[in-house]
């Protein structure tokens, strides 16, 4: 069974990851007869829905904690059981599909005739969820007073902020062995402390270090020497300053060397030269779409929810029950070797340094070399004691954390204009010069509208993907690749400065 003939439908690829494949089901009002009534009551009056085909049973698709704190910028989401008319249907569009949205699919993929059908036959789990690419609606008199505005550019993309970077909290863990050894003695103290790069620079500007030395190549000149520091892209500017011009420097520091953290993955082909597609940087780049994207991030409040979920484990930053992957290692191997009295190196709440200095990242200096020294326990500053939470509390708050870190924004600029400049590109947006908003118009609770000149509208909208849950990989497994991160990065400073 395919859809019915009369009208054409499609699918459109939104993205392909290890686990899982979203498609867009356009015009869904043609998919609709595929689903029972109350999946498709949730997406009354949408032009189009998102199908997620995952590999992994529901209950390891979204994180709980991160589901229910982001839920505003998540959407509407059902869960369905796939018939096999679905299934049909599906494999028959999949076999029309251009070359242009194979193209979307990752490399070892492309060329597998069989891929689609073996995908979605094995799949685990299927979800219908917004399509964060569909036009923003919203009526434009609403906002302006008048009709005659024209759609001039579209586009979206996706912003992967990584992770955000603070003083750690907790810097050193210790635990005593066990009470007797095959000697009848105590084994003594098994100390842990965090590796000292972690106590001033962010993981992302470590990374680059690592993802470079992989890829067994020495890191361009361009992008080290010769980027300047503000030029730099750090999370916490994105995710931690709180001001429209702050967040547009980070996404323009973003777009400079945007890797797979930035890349668009939609363009309005109404609007858009055909050759635009290919050009995704450049479209990324423009004034318009930054300054509408930092306009946004600035007036909601999902930075803020992001940062405390990575920092916390919850919506609350001060939580204390955060450890770093080297101390949960550690009092997990506490408990499996018998040890005793686990303690936690705790910065005191009334250390005399205030919270800008406690978030200032040095990574814009770039990545420092760093040499591990004793610990020295400073007790105006620190004390040790045993953690206020229980063992499964910290293990909950780091798999929180590490969705966090890992999720995607996708965010849709529109150009209205009343103005006819010829359609295609857009005229540039003028880069933001204060710290003040425009006035600001709410379409949804994603989704905003606002005039940079009289002729002109500009619709932007925030949404969040990709908060799979990630307790299907251990701590030993993150620990490791937390190990062998800091070391290729102390190997390539050391190499640096001989």
């Amino acid at each position: 069974m395919t859809v019915p003939p009369h009208q054409r439908a499609h699918l459109k690829v939104l993205g392909e990851g290890r686990c899982s494949l979203v498609l867009s089901l356009t015009p869904f009002h043609l998919w609709a007869h595929f689903f029972i009534g109350t999946e498709v009551a949730a997406f009354n009056g949408h032009e189009s829905v998102a199908l997620r085909i995952h590999k992994f049973p529901r209950a390891s698709v979204m994180e709980p904690t991160v589901e229910r704190r982001l839920s505003r910028y998540l959407g509407t989401s059902v869960w369905i059981t796939p018939s096999p008319d679905l299934i049909d249907a599906l494999c028959a569009e999949w076999d029309t599909l251009v070359d242009a949205e194979r193209h979307k699919l990752r490399p070892e993929t492309v060329g597998d005739d069989q891929f689609f059908e073996t995908y979605v036959q094995n799949a685990e789990s299927l979800m219908l969820l917004q399509d964060f690419t569909a036009p923003i609606g919203g009526r434009n008199e609403d906002v302006v007073g008048q009709r005659d505005l024209s759609l001039k550019s579209s586009a979206t993309f996706e912003v992967k902020p990584k992770s955000s970077w603070q003083e750690p909290l907790f810097r050193a863990a210790r635990f005593y062995g066990p009470l007797e050894t095959e000697n009848g003695v105590n084994a003594g103290e098994e100390l842990r402390q965090l590796h000292p790069r972690k106590l001033s620079q962010c993981r992302f500007s470590q990374m680059q270090v690592w993802k470079e030395a992989r890829k067994g190549k020495k890191r361009q000149q361009q992008e080290t020497d010769a980027v300047h520091a503000p030029q730099r892209y750090c999370p916490n500017d994105l995710l931690m300053e709180p001001t429209a011009v702050a967040k547009e420097s980070a996404l323009i520091a973003l777009s400079l060397h945007p890797e797979n953290n930035l890349k668009c993955i939609d363009i309005h082909e109404s609007v858009a030269p055909v050759q635009a597609s290919s050009k995704e940087v450049e479209c990324i780049n423009t004034a318009a779409c930054l300054s509408a994207a930092s306009v946004a991030l600035a007036h909601f409040d999902i930075c803020a929810r992001i940062t405390s979920l990575q920092l916390g484990g919850s919506l609350n930053v001060q939580q204390d029950t955060l450890l770093d992957v080297e101390l949960l290692h550690h009092w997990l191997r506490c408990q499996r070797e018998g040890g005793t009295d686990f303690q936690v190196l705790r910065r005191l709440s009334v250390a005399p340094r205030n919270e800008e200095q406690c978030s200032r990242c040095a990574c814009k200096e770039g990545p420092l070399e760093i040499v591990a020294s004793p610990l020295e326990v400073d007790p105006t500053r620190e004390e040790w004691i045993r953690p206020p939470f229980s063992l499964n509390e910290a293990l909950d708050s780091f798999y929180v954390s590490t969705t966090a870190k890992d999720l995607s924004l996708i965010i849709t600029v529109e150009r209205w204009s009343s103005v006819d400049d010829g359609g295609g590109a857009a005229t540039p947006v003028p880069s933001l010069v204060s710290n003040t908003l425009p006035q600001i118009t709410m379409i949804s609770s994603q989704a905003i509208a606002y005039q940079p000149s009289p002729s002109e509208l500009i619709k932007c909208r925030v949404g969040v993907v990709d908060i799979d849950c990630k307790r299907h990989k251990s701590v030993d497994h993150y620990f490791h690749q937390d190990a062998d991160i800091c070391a290729v990065v102390d190997s390539v400073m050391k190499s640096k400065t001989q």
